[in-house]
């Protein structure tokens, strides 16, 4: 009984990824000037994916996540709710989420000053674990940090790259993927 449970719980969770990404689909595809038909659309897609994230599916808690890191819909930007709901999707070895930790944990690095080891590390593993998945950009970036460190090449760095606002530095911008990233 409770292998059937599980069965039917992850078919719901799947519809529901699978429903909010139809809609989001839909909603970045219409050209719609009913802006409170436009937003209804977005809100029952953040339904879909909340409630397929609920049921523990990964890639519904990631596409949840980017909707946070956006601030899209009726959701206020937030990272630290984008981190909680990319984590289990990352620890699961699900690329683009462990890219997004990765990235979040660099913003919140860099924010508090680059003052603090352990979240720095932390960005390192979720770049590993996004890299061992055969995330391009994820290899380029620990790549670029690891020559870095090899190199004796400071933070101060990095900074100047920020202030200039350099693709890759500057992730307060750019959380979706070195200026690449999706915008909502």
């Amino acid at each position: 009984l409770a292998r059937t449970e599980r069965e039917v719980q992850s078919k719901e969770a799947a519809t529901q990824f699978h429903q909010g990404k139809a809609l989001l689909e839909d909603w970045r595809q219409t050209e719609s000037s009913d802006w409170r038909a436009r937003a209804e659309q977005l809100a029952e897609c953040i339904r879909c994916f909340d409630s397929g994230a609920e049921l523990g599916h990964h890639d519904a808690s990631y596409e949840l996540a980017l909707l946070y890191t956006a601030g899209a819909g009726h959701l206020l930007k937030n990272d630290e709710e984008a981190f909680r709901l990319a984590k289990p999707a990352a620890d699961a070895n699900h690329p683009d989420a462990a890219f997004l930790c990765a990235q979040l944990k660099m913003v919140q690095w860099y924010t508090a000053g680059c003052q603090h080891r352990d979240v720095f590390d932390e960005a390192l593993y979720y770049f590993t674990v996004a890299a061992e998945s055969e995330h391009h950009d994820a290899q380029f970036i620990l790549g670029y940090i690891l020559f870095c460190q090899a190199c004796g090449i400071d933070d101060e760095l990095y900074r100047l790259a920020a202030s200039m606002q350099h693709d890759f530095a500057e992730y307060d911008d750019h959380v979706g993927g070195g200026g690449g990233g999706e915008r909502y």
